[in-house]
């Protein structure tokens, strides 16, 4: 499965989409308040992207941002906090959270996800100097290209395309909306501490005929299945804002699929041909 994440090979995502079923695997976006969702949309094809409305790169950042946050959603919202002229603050984002996955759960995924920048479709658009993870998209007959990828900091989502699909020489996910990704989201972690993924928790059991279970040993922990404590929480959390935009048939995206335009969520992260937009991990949006 992660060789398959990483590769795009999209045989395994429908073959498992098949056996987890449709009406479950839509149901974590239903979650998620993807909001163009279609009675049509609940067959094994929506496993690659293939949405009769597509999603926007709102919904994308703001799902994506969900994993980066332990399997927490929050809506997103543009305004994070407001302050006054004394620098008293006047206004902070109220967000609760919602858990859509369950934390370890999440964890596994972002473990899996940072191998498209090491050793899949994302290689070469990693970040200099923090961790990441991700998942590159792109549309049949290349009228579509997205990345969305987060760090610990940010969630950003990118789509390239144009608001009536048009194919386009040269398009995946991996070509302009890559560079575009990588571009903005390294200016937006200068100066940012390093700060790595949270570990998986690892689960040991004991021989059988013994009556307990150790449900310990993460990455970093002792002998004893001792958990160590996190290297505090995150930053912020994941925030998204974009504009809707259209839809297109997909053939490998990134978890959900198309729609024009591009997200950001607090991750931080058209007429014509277009990139991005990005989000807070944090919550925030933005659009060009």
């Amino acid at each position: 499965m992660r060789t398959a994440v990483e590769k795009s090979i999209n045989t395994i995502a429908w073959k498992l989409y098949e056996e987890l079923t449709p009406q479950v695997g839509l149901s974590y976006l239903e979650n998620m308040h993807f909001s163009r969702l279609d009675a049509a949309d609940y067959v094994p094809a929506t496993a690659l992207g293939g949405f009769t409305n597509g999603v926007s790169p709102l919904e994308m950042a703001a799902g994506y941002a969900a994993l980066a946050n332990d399997g927490m959603y929050r809506e997103p919202t543009c305004i994070m906090r407001i302050t006054d002229d004394t620098g008293a603050e006047v206004y902070l984002a109220a967000q609760e959270g919602q858990e859509v996955y369950r934390q370890n759960a999440a964890r596994m995924m972002t473990d899996v996800l940072k191998g498209v920048f090491i050793n899949g479709t994302g290689r070469g658009l990693g970040l200099s100097d923090m961790p990441c993870a991700g998942k590159t998209g792109t549309t049949n007959d290349h009228k579509d290209g997205w990345l969305v990828g987060y760090t610990r900091y940010y969630t950003t989502s990118v789509w390239v395309g144009y608001d009536m699909p048009k194919e386009m020489d040269s398009l995946m996910g991996n070509t302009y909306p890559g560079k575009i990704w990588q571009t903005f989201m390294e200016q937006a972690h200068e100066g940012l501490e390093w700060l790595d993924f949270r570990p998986i928790r690892r689960f040991r059991m004991l021989l059988p005929g013994r009556m307990e279970a150790e449900d310990a040993a993460t990455d970093e922990g002792n002998a004893q299945g001792e958990t160590p404590a996190e290297n505090g929480d995150t930053p912020q959390e994941n925030v998204t804002d974009t504009p809707d935009t259209p839809q297109g048939s997909a053939t490998d995206v990134p978890s959900s699929s198309q729609e024009n335009g591009q997200g950001i969520s607090d991750t931080p992260d058209a007429t014509q041909e277009q990139p991005s937009d990005a989000s807070q991990q944090n919550t925030t949006g933005t659009s060009q």
